[in-house]
């Protein structure tokens, strides 16, 4: 049994309202917008490193020839014209940030489908390297194909942002295979070095380690083919799918999140033709039938993750071709049937992203992982991230060519698996504020997120004794969160004992200031049963039961 479990420590004066289903809030306008011919890709980071994130856009969808645009965030204010422009023009699609070459600047992926005007000829997929500065062209391109969509992740297990594209056109007839190009120092080969047994009409491509055994699995969403999934066993993905639900007409976007908190990734999917849908994750194995279905939306486009609320859970935004952007609260573990608040957008959203581009409502925050001596891959859990601000072995920083990390599913992988009993300290910073940016055929827009009241409130806490709240959820699994108030500042110990009264871990012990403080822990190396929770210090102590199931 493991001494010490993995948790967060966010210290903030709160309130926490229950029973209560959130009000959204947005700008009845975009406070940002900027006219484009399909606009597509969409994505958030500090390339000019004055702390503020910055838009990235790819144009062309399967229209146009079209830039790639960056947008500089100036303290909170976007301009209208781009502050950096590719001279190389592509059909672009999808795109994935992230720093592939480990020289601290973010570079850009993007997806290339080819135009309907030449019969969709095959192009390449390209990367811009970022190199104290973007080139206008870019340093890497793919073999041609169709693709209509990328993604990253660190596939091997080697601390490296590795790249996927899905593959194929439905409009065409057009089936390609599902490919994968593995990252060599922060080099592509042209040809890839994975591939699917099987060609499909591949809209979207999404990571997630869905089993939590320490690799990302891919799902792929094709059309005719529904939703597919290739498991990674030891960063090695299967060429085959072992899992597969035709319950959907494909996926033209898909999202990984926990909706129920349980430490297990749920996906989402917004299947042309139909409706949005969700897919259970059940202690790491996806159901194949959809656990919820969407009353509203007409051709949905496009789905995202992201706390909208500030209430603890993830909501999900849904965008369509032909119907408004909305966004389904997350009420107790379940998505609600309708939308929660909607805003026509015009026609086509192709991507949403959700950022505190203004950085009105940033927290500082820890999470602690305990290393088992195989696995490297763990979620922090929130997304999306704003910042990873430090990593940690046992109190000692990690430099940064020895792990990788997405900030938008909210995931750090290390090229050498921390050794058991490690403790490994992430420090981050995540938004309660986020605000909504997305892309149509004919704009980029962004809404401000107007929440003042969340659910869970500042205000100054007046009691005047210790207290420990109830751990939620209760029962557990996965994961539980315990939150408890101290009037002044003492040396405490957070503790968890079984039903015999033996210590079975020390979540916390140390010198605490006064003021309310959250602890997000792990429950998954406890057996079932029924334990004792107790906040101890000077002359007393506090215990709530807690149920891990």
């Amino acid at each position: 049994m493991k001494k010490i479990l993995t948790f967060t420590s966010i210290l903030l004066l709160m309130s926490i309202a229950l029973g209560s289903q959130a009000q959204f809030s947005f700008s009845s306008n975009p406070v940002w917008q900027v006219s484009k011919s399909y606009p597509t890709g969409l994505g958030w980071a500090d390339f000019d490193h004055n702390g503020f994130p910055d838009v990235v856009v790819s144009v062309g969808l399967d229209i146009v020839n079209g830039p790639t645009l960056i947008y500089n965030n100036e303290n909170g204010t976007l301009p209208a014209d781009p502050g950096w422009s590719s001279t190389y023009l592509a059909p672009g699609c999808g795109l994935y940030l992230n720093d592939f070459d480990k020289n601290g600047d973010v570079d850009i992926a993007v997806a290339s489908l080819g135009l309907i005007s030449n019969g969709m000829l095959p192009v390449p997929n390209y990367l811009f390297y970022n190199q104290n500065g973007l080139s206008p062209n870019p340093g890497w391109l793919s073999l041609p194909g169709n693709s209509f969509s990328c993604t990253g992740g660190d596939i091997n297990g080697d601390g490296l942002i590795d790249l996927v594209f899905s593959r194929g056109d439905f409009a065409t007839s057009k089936a390609e295979k599902t490919i994968l190009f593995i990252n060599s120092n922060g080099l592509f080969d042209s040809i890839p070095d994975w591939e699917s047994d099987s060609t499909y009409f591949g809209t979207d491509v999404a990571l997630a380690d869905i089993d939590l055994d320490g690799d990302l699995d891919l799902a792929l969403g094709a059309r005719t083919k529904g939703v597919l999934v290739f498991f990674s066993d030891n960063g090695v993905l299967e060429t085959s799918p072992s899992w597969h639900s035709s319950q959907v007409a494909g996926a033209r976007q898909m999202a990984f999140g926990d909706v129920d908190n349980d430490g297990y990734p749920d996906l989402a999917v917004a299947s042309p033709g139909q409706k949005f849908f969700l897919f259970k994750n059940v202690n790491g194995v996806l159901d194949t039938i959809p656990q919820w279905v969407s009353m509203v939306g007409t051709e949905p486009s496009a789905v995202a993750w992201a706390d909208v609320d500030g209430d603890g859970d993830l909501d999900l935004g849904a965008g369509s071709w032909n119907s408004a952007f909305g966004i389904f609260e997350n009420v107790n573990g379940m998505l609600a049937d309708t939308f929660a608040w909607s805003k026509a957008v015009g026609g086509g959203t192709q991507q949403i992203s959700w950022m505190d581009y203004d950085k009105d409502n940033l927290t500082d925050t820890v999470k602690t992982h305990i290393g088992d001596g195989h696995k490297k891959l763990f979620y922090i859990g929130k997304q999306p991230l704003h910042q990873l601000s430090s990593v940690k072995k046992n109190g000692i920083v990690i430099p940064e060519n020895q792990y990788c990390f997405d900030l938008i599913d909210g995931w750090i992988s290390f090229s050498i698996a921390p050794g058991s009993g490690d403790t490994m300290t992430i420090q981050y910073l995540y938004s309660k504020d986020l605000d909504l940016s997305l892309t149509t055929w004919s704009n980029v827009m962004l809404f401000e997120n107007l929440n003042t009241s969340t659910g869970i409130r500042p205000q100054r806490n007046l009691e005047n004794s210790p207290s420990l709240r109830q751990n939620q959820p209760n029962p557990c699994h996965g994961s539980t969160t315990v939150t408890f108030f101290l009037p002044r500042q003492d040396y405490n110990s957070l503790k968890i004992y079984n039903s015999q009264g033996i210590e079975m871990a020390t979540l916390l012990k140390k010198r605490m200031t006064d003021g309310v403080h959250t602890f997000d822990f792990s429950v998954d190396q406890l057996p079932a049963g029924l334990y004792n929770c107790s906040l101890q210090g000077s002359g007393y102590c506090v215990t709530k039961k807690m149920i891990v199931q």
